[in-house]
Parts: C-alpha cells; sequence; structure tokens
C-alpha cells in the first residue's frame, strides 16, 4: 500500500505545552498571517459572549498570535491557558498552524484523509474542507468560533475546574467500562483508546476514588482536562446552547469534505451519502458521543499505511496510542509518526521513540542513536564515567535540549509573593545540594518495600536482575518488572511501605525544611517515584524537572534502597543550573541527597555494572513557596492528587492533613514508561 498519509489530530488531556509547540513553527509568515486572521475573529466571537461570560472565562483574550511571538513573560498563567473554554480553541489553532506549517514547507497539501480524536476531530474536519490555505484559514476561524462558545457552555456546566477525566491502563476496557457503569453515582466512559486503555470521565472527587479502588494491574493517571466531555448528562446544557447558535448558520455538511474524514465515534467516513452537518456533529461528538479510536484507525487503516500526528504533544499524543492500538488489532503495516520526525521540524521530541517501536529500522533516519547507546560507545562502556570532550560531545544533543527548555521555564509566569520567597536567601540555601542521613532502624523503608512486593524482608535487591531478567536490558519490554511491582498499584500491599515514606516526610524532612524556610506547611509528592534498574537497562536523559512543568518550589530528594549506588548504576547531576560539572552520585542505605532538580539537570546512564539499583526519589515543596488554593494549582501537581501536605500542629509536630495518591506522575508501574 502507498504511504498516502492520513493526518491526525489528538484530543485534549495532552499536558500544557501548546504555546511552545506554536511557538516553533509561528515565525514562519504563512503561518504568522493565519495566526493574526484567526485570532482576529476569535475576538470578535469572544465580543458576542455575555460581558459576564467574557469577564470569567476570556479575562485575557484569546489573541493568539500574540501569544506566539511575544516573549514568554508575557504569556497568561497556566491555569488560563488550562482552563477549558481556552485550551480548546488554543489546541485546535495550534493543530492547523502545524498543518499550514508543513504545507507551506513541502508547498503540497500534506494529507490525502484526515482523523482526529476527541476535540482533534475539529481540525481534521477544517482540514478535510481546505482545498487552500485561504480557505483553512477561513473555515478554521468559523470552527474556532464554534469551539469558542462551546467551551464557555461547558465551562459554565462544570463546577469545578479539576480533572474531570481518568486515563487507565493496562485493565481490559470491558471490565473498566463496567467498573464505571457500576460505580454511584455512575461514571461515563468517555473514550476507548485501545483493549486495556480508556478514558473515564466524571466528577472530580469520584473519579479519584475510582482510580483507588481499581485491582491491579491497572494503571491511572489524571487528565488536564477541566469537564467531563463526552458525558450526555454533564453537558446536555452546554451541547444544546451550541446547537441552538448553529441554527442560525449556513449549515457545512459532508459532502463539501475534499478528502476522507473518519468519525472518532464509529469510523464512519462523514464524506458518505448520509453524512451529517458537520458542525452539529462535530458538538454531540465531544459533548454526548464516546470516543471509539480502535475503530477509526482501522477505517483508517484500510486507507493508508501512514499516520502523521500534528499534535499537539510530542510522543505523548495520538501517534503514540495509534502504534498501541495497531499492535492489538493486527495493523502491522501501519505507522504512526509526529510531524516534526517526518518534516525534520525543531519540535518536541524530534527523531524520539517512535522509531525504535515502529519499523525498528535498521537505518535510522539522519543517523539518530538513542542517547543511552551514545553515551555507553563514548565511554567504551565503563562502570565509572569521566566526562572528557568526546564523552560531552556525545551528549550535547540532548545538553541542547535541556538548556532551551531550562530557558523556556525560567521565563514562564510565577505569581509575584511566591516568586519573592523563590528568592529569599533562605530558598537559596535549602536548594543546595546536600546529602542527609535518617536511620534505617527507625525508619525500615528496604524492608517494608521488599515485604510490599512479596520478596520477603531480606531479599537481596541488587540482585533483582538474577530472578528478573528474561527481559532485561531490552527497550520498552517490561513485563517482568511490571509484574514485579505491581503489587505497589494496589492500595493494600504499598500501604506499610507508603507508611514509612510519609514517616520520613513528616519526622524528618518536613522538619529540615521547616528549620531552613520557617514553613509551618510542608507540601510533598504523596507517592515516590521507584526506579528499578538492572544491569543493561537505562532509564531517563538529561532533563531538568522544569522542562516537565514541575513547580519552581520543589526540591528533589534521592534515596538508594540498595545498600550502595554509585557510577553507572546511580544518577549523575550538575551542581548548579547551567554548570554541566556531572556528577554521579555516590550514596548508601540510610543516606538521601537533596538537590533542585527543578532546575538542575540530571540523567542516568545505562547500567554497565553488575548490580541493581533500587532507589526512590520525590519531591517536597515549602509551604510559603506554594500556592494554599488547590484551583490555583496546576492540574498536574495538585494537592490532594499528585502531592500530599503536612502541617505543624500546637505541639510542633508535623501531620498529614491531606492526601494524594499515586498515578502517571509517579512514574513507573502507575504509567508505562
Amino acid at each position: 500500500m502507498a504511504a498516502r498519509p492520513v493526518a491526525a489530530f489528538s484530543g485534549l488531556g495532552i499536558p500544557s505545552g501548546q504555546l511552545a509547540e506554536l511557538r516553533r513553527v509561528a515565525t514562519t509568515p504563512a503561518v504568522a498571517r493565519f495566526l493574526r486572521h484567526i485570532s482576529t475573529h476569535l475576538a470578535a466571537a469572544v465580543a458576542e459572549l455575555p460581558p459576564s461570560a467574557r469577564d470569567e472565562y476570556f479575562s485575557r483574550g484569546v489573541d493568539i498570535a500574540a501569544w506566539a511571538s511575544a516573549d514568554k513573560s508575557c504569556w497568561p498563567p497556566l491555569a488560563y491557558l488550562d482552563s477549558t473554554s481556552v485550551t480548546l480553541v488554543l489546541t485546535f489553532v495550534s493543530q492547523l498552524a502545524c498543518f499550514l506549517y508543513v504545507w507551506d514547507r513541502t508547498a503540497s497539501f500534506p494529507a490525502a484523509a484526515s482523523v482526529g480524536h476527541s476535540a482533534g476531530l475539529a481540525a481534521a474536519l477544517v482540514v478535510a474542507l481546505s482545498a487552500t490555505p485561504d480557505e483553512l484559514a477561513a473555515r478554521g476561524a468559523a470552527f474556532g468560533a464554534l469551539l469558542l462558545h462551546l467551551g464557555a457552555s461547558v465551562a459554565a456546566c462544570t463546577r469545578s475546574s479539576a480533572s474531570h477525566a481518568l486515563a487507565v491502563l493496562h485493565l481490559p476496557t470491558r471490565l473498566t467500562a463496567a467498573r464505571a457503569a457500576a460505580w454511584r453515582p455512575p461514571l461515563t466512559l468517555a473514550a476507548t483508546n485501545g483493549a486495556r486503555a480508556c478514558t473515564v470521565a466524571g466528577a472530580p472527587d469520584d473519579l479519584a476514588a475510582f482510580a483507588r479502588a481499581l485491582p491491579p494491574p491497572a494503571a491511572c493517571r489524571r487528565l488536564p482536562v477541566g469537564a467531563p466531555f463526552h458525558c450526555a448528562a454533564d453537558l446536555s446544557a452546554a451541547a444544546a446552547a451550541a446547537l441552538r447558535r448553529l441554527a442560525a448558520l449556513p449549515p457545512v455538511g459532508g459532502a463539501e469534505l475534499r478528502i476522507p474524514c473518519w468519525s472518532c465515534v464509529d469510523g464512519r467516513e462523514l464524506s458518505a451519502s448520509d453524512a451529517p452537518e458537520l458542525q452539529a456533529y462535530l458538538v454531540r461528538a465531544l459533548t454526548q458521543w464516546q470516543v471509539d479510536w480502535p475503530r477509526a484507525l482501522r477505517a483508517a487503516a484500510r486507507f493508508s499505511d501512514l499516520l502523521v500526528d500534528f499534535g499537539p504533544g510530542g510522543g505523548s499524543g495520538v501517534a503514540r496510542m495509534s502504534a498501541v492500538v495497531a499492535e492489538e488489532e493486527g495493523l502491522s503495516a501501519l505507522r504512526a509518526e509526529y510531524f516534526t520526525q517526518r518534516y525534520c521540524v525543531a519540535g518536541p521530541l524530534p527523531h524520539s521513540w517512535l522509531e525504535w517501536v515502529h519499523g525498528r529500522r535498521e537505518a535510522k533516519p539522519h543517523g539518530f542513536v538513542f542517547f543511552s547507546e551514545r553515551l555507553k560507545a563514548a565511554t567504551a562502556a565503563a562502570a565509572a564515567v569521566r566526562f572528557t570532550p568526546a564523552v560531552l560531545a556525545a551528549i550535547e544533543p540532548e545538553l541542547q535540549k535541556v538548556r532551551a527548555g531550562r530557558e523556556e521555564a525560567m521565563a514562564r509566569w510565577c505569581p509575584p509573593h511566591i516568586r519573592s520567597r523563590l528568592a529569599t536567601d533562605a530558598f537559596r540555601k535549602l536548594r543546595e545540594r546536600a546529602t542527609l542521613r535518617f536511620d534505617p532502624a527507625a525508619f525500615p523503608l528496604q524492608p517494608t518495600f521488599c515485604r510490599a512486593l512479596g520478596l520477603g524482608a531480606g531479599a537481596p535487591l541488587h540482585l533483582l536482575h538474577e530472578r528478573f531478567h528474561a527481559d532485561c536490558g531490552r527497550k520498552h519490554a517490561r513485563r517482568e518488572k511490571a509484574a514485579l511491582l505491581a503489587p505497589l498499584t494496589d492500595e493494600h500491599a504499598r500501604a506499610p511501605f507508603l507508611r514509612e515514606y510519609e514517616r520520613l516526610v513528616v519526622d524528618v524532612l518536613a522538619p529540615h525544611v521547616h528549620a531552613a524556610m520557617g514553613c509551618r506547611r510542608v507540601v510533598f509528592q504523596s507517592f515516590p517515584c521507584v526506579r528499578v534498574l538492572r544491569p543493561g537497562e537505562f532509564s531517563i536523559g538529561p532533563h531538568c524537572d522544569a522542562q516537565y512543568q514541575a513547580p519552581d518550589g520543589n526540591i528533589n530528594f534521592y534515596l538508594p534502597l540498595t545498600d550502595e549506588i554509585a557510577g553507572t548504576n546511580s544518577l549523575f547531576l550538575e551542581s548548579e543550573p547551567g554548570k554541566e560539572d556531572w556528577e554521579a552520585l555516590h550514596l548508601t542505605y540510610g543516606e538521601l541527597h537533596r538537590f533542585y532538580g527543578v532546575y538542575c539537570a540530571h540523567f542516568t546512564a545505562e547500567n554497565t555494572t553488575d548490580v541493581t539499583r533500587v532507589s526512590i526519589d520525590f519531591r517536597l515543596v515549602p509551604g510559603c513557596c506554594y500556592e494554599e488554593d488547590v484551583e490555583q494549582q496546576p492540574k498536574d501537581f495538585r494537592v490532594g492528587e499528585y502531592y500530599s501536605e503536612c502541617v505543624m500542629d500546637e505541639s510542633s509536630r508535623f501531620i498529614v492533613t491531606t492526601r494524594g495518591f499515586p498515578y502517571w506522575r509517579h512514574g513507573f508501574p502507575h504509567t508505562n514508561k
């Protein structure tokens, strides 16, 4: 089958980053003109809203053209960009801008068909309706105005801006759907994303309880979606309002589609003889009907063997989802690529892991070699790394991304009262690297961890690879490790280990933070990240946590559960942001290292030693350096979810007042990374 590309577009639920992605293509004159055109029409759509709605949902406007060209310090707050009313439009405009960028760059229309997941259906329809860039701009303006009004109506129907969507992985979707329907109050299966992947929608508190009740091997993550999309009962009023507005506008029929466009609801081709009115269909698809991505993908695969994802989300969006579905459905010929890969755009995740998933080509494009392999080759697989000029040259491509990401993150808006506390000498002292100690007898983390996994209290963790080795060192093959760590996804099995972890935070680290900052409130990661790195395995390349939107007040703590870690089975980090004076931590059980991982870059190498490293790492924030109002906290880093919280009582002891729960941000095994 010839590679006639199907343009694919992700829905909401991708962590924030649309503006960063948009800026990469907005320097092109054609894209800049498009953004100015559509921003003018969106401003007119905002003006049509009642004053109360304008003030509540669009207080900073929707001048996306200005956001894409302005200094990052001038961007609206992340909470505004993530709000339901704004993100629906911003994602749509960003997708069309990326598509137009490729169209302009290649001088040819870059799609033979289109498909969109959830809200991505809007961009898919506009692409399928457009014969010229001018028509793309005109259609985009019309559909953008519809999404803006729909977003305002949806926001008005939603009581809380917290996450209304829960991704559930590793559990058969039919079982998740049955559990959701039986939950009280019932939850909605919003999207079927694969045989063992789906999205459940409902009220935030109900979703949190539902996630905690799921059996292993389920893994859950809250998505940054502030409304229960695809829930007819909850959004009927929003749908009715949007449909009333459409009744006064000229209809857009399916017969007007220039290329095939498939529905994400049932996989039907929307240009068929019984094609619906497209704008009304889009409203119902977002508010009333559930997504069935396998059906849509099967239809697309009959047409082409190439799916090109136009965002947002880099390797985290619809391309990644489609790769899994293609494997489940036996669509071996289908490959999915992110547009920055195919068209060599300097965008997010160029030449990413997708090259490994699809085809595992013998000759990788553009000479790409995975970071860990370049480092291993440059060091001749030594267990101790010396950062010679040759080694530094080998890791330079990743360091360039870290520098750019750090600079971008440092320009993010931060509330002045938080910024002033982060600038104090006390916080500067707290964020300096230091090795702390605790009494392993008083805080028996190692034996309770072993018991939680069913290994026995005295199990030699450094020899885990002798018991679990069949998939050792094979990238993307982690079945044994997933089975080993599966008990940590069970609330009862992990409870003793979680209790000892909380005791360490409350009795040792919270007083440590209090002594440095004077804060009587400390926010801490509700469950630590667990790392098991067997000989031959690799974990993560150079990064700083700010590249993943981590709040600036985070202080990192790294604690080995094996008796000793050093060299390539440890963590490499720099002493200060940008200094790049790499050093591997050398720690023993009973020690933990403090560092400022938000802006200090860190990474792991392939473990070339003959022992396994087991460690935990987690983040604490001085309470005076973090918003108390949950609604003002970043969606992926909220107290009661990602974070727990402890407060000093009248006896000067810290007690846990709010608990979060493990989800995808806490890493493997709560996610597939």
